[in-house]
């Protein structure tokens, strides 16, 4: 997610947000380390949040998900 083209960012954090809400189960680890970086995209462009928004929406819903899932550095 390293492109300047917001279009580009946005298109690949909803791909993953996606595919994310295909996924039927994460581990601990991994729905953290996506949390952190979800934390860090919903400081980009205002377009992509809706994507980011999505994304979480997907996340809460496992198992392994606790409010300690989120990093969050300002």
């Amino acid at each position: 997610m390293t492109s300047l083209d917001k279009e580009e960012r946005g298109n690949a954090t909803r791909l993953l947000a996606g595919i994310i809400d295909q996924i039927s189960e994460l581990q601990s680890g991994d729905v953290e380390h996506l949390c952190d970086f979800f934390c860090d995209r919903i400081k980009d462009h205002h377009s992509i949040v809706p994507h980011v928004l999505s994304a979480f929406a997907s996340l809460v819903r496992f198992s392994v998900f606790s409010t300690k899932s989120f990093n969050i550095k300002m």
